[in-house]
């Protein structure tokens, strides 16, 4: 069965991190659990047709990039947050950040 990944935080049995968009074949009829809600069956029992809007893809990964910073700055976003929520979160990290550095001299 081949298998396309559709979310970061997968991992091949090398434990290297799978880039998204990559299909693969696993064996079995089944979606390995490891794989679920991470990746879709592109060739086998449970074969379904992902439809993507570009313009969600895009925001999606906005989205993923603000979450990856937020975190840099120790904020523990989520993608279940807003985007303005992130950004709001950004800016009150980097404003906080800006004033001990102010402070310390």
């Amino acid at each position: 069965m081949k298998i396309q990944v559709t979310e970061r935080g997968v991992h091949g049995p090398d434990g290297a991190e799978i880039e998204v968009g990559t299909v693969m074949d696993v064996e079995g009829d089944a979606m390995p659990a490891s794989y679920v809600n991470k990746a879709i069956v592109v060739h086998g029992k449970e074969s379904k047709t992902m439809i993507v809007n570009p313009a969600d893809k895009e925001a999606d990964e906005e989205k993923t990039f603000q979450i990856d910073y937020a975190k840099s700055l120790g904020i523990k976003a989520t993608k279940s947050w807003g985007l303005d929520k992130i950004k709001e979160a950004i800016e009150a990290a980097e404003k906080t950040a800006e004033a001990e550095k102010a402070a310390a001299g």
